[in-house]
């Protein structure tokens, strides 16, 4: 698109010069998670919070001192997995990376897509204003939040839409992207009992659905689908063995 192209779709888009109009969507992470908590309640799942893991092997996992036995173990625990799978004795390289982000509190209709930029992205979100995000920070489990970054953040977005300069921001806050060395998530099986999912970096909402349907067929008994073979444990363990 060129820029008259742009302001004929997104008229509020202002310092940009055009875009590439990629067809997609997007989703509201809380809302689907809270979607799948009422869906797994629904089944009869039981859900335990700030529930600590002092143990952990195949197919058993020790927590306020008491073994429990399972028929799998999926560790799935996004920047704090590479601690628990030490406890079952596995080297799994990686580390968090810190994301700020910012929440405009706007009426909808202010920016209908995606918009992708050098420094910055907006997401709407139907009900709850405009998200802005996000920096990266190697900064280890740190959640504290840079007051610079937040500004950087927020300038970037009032310069591509200056209708955003008197809107004011309803939230700030972090989160901790789970990055393996290497950039690839991993997923499958480590040994009968035992699976893995973890590592999907900045694509933990995108990759979810495959990354379900894959640990699924796993725990049924089934094989995997083949696009699962470039993210295996076997094919990292080749990969780091090549010279």
């Amino acid at each position: 698109l060129d820029a008259d192209e742009l302001r004929a779709e997104e008229p509020a888009v202002r310092a940009a010069l055009g875009a590439l109009l990629v067809p997609g969507g997007h989703v509201d992470p809380r809302r689907l998670l809270t979607a799948l908590k009422a869906a797994c309640s629904s089944l009869g799942v039981e859900l335990r919070y700030q529930a600590a893991v002092e143990g952990l092997q195949p197919g058993e996992v020790v927590s306020g001192g008491v073994t429990t036995a399972y028929d799998e173990v999926v560790l799935a625990s996004g920047a704090w997995t590479p601690a628990l799978a030490r406890l079952a004795g596995i080297d799994l390289a990686g580390e968090p990376v810190k994301g700020q982000l910012i929440r405009f509190q706007v009426a909808d209709g202010r920016l209908h897509s995606f918009i992708h930029s050098h420094h910055a992205y907006l997401v709407p979100r139907a009900g709850a204003g405009l998200v802005v995000g996000s920096t990266m920070v190697i900064a280890g489990f740190d959640r504290s939040q840079d007051a610079m970054a937040i500004d950087r953040l927020a300038n970037q977005a009032r310069l591509l839409i200056p209708s955003l300069a008197d809107a004011p921001i309803a939230e700030t806050w972090t989160g901790l992207r789970p990055r393996l060395e290497g950039g690839r998530p991993v997923i499958g099986r480590l040994e009968s009992g035992l699976l893995l999912a973890t590592g999907h970096f900045r694509n933990g909402i995108l990759l979810a659905p495959i990354t379900a349907e894959i640990i699924a067929a796993l725990v049924a008994g089934a094989a995997a689908p083949a696009v699962a073979d470039p993210f295996a444990w076997h094919d990292r363990q080749r990969q780091a063995r090549t010279p």
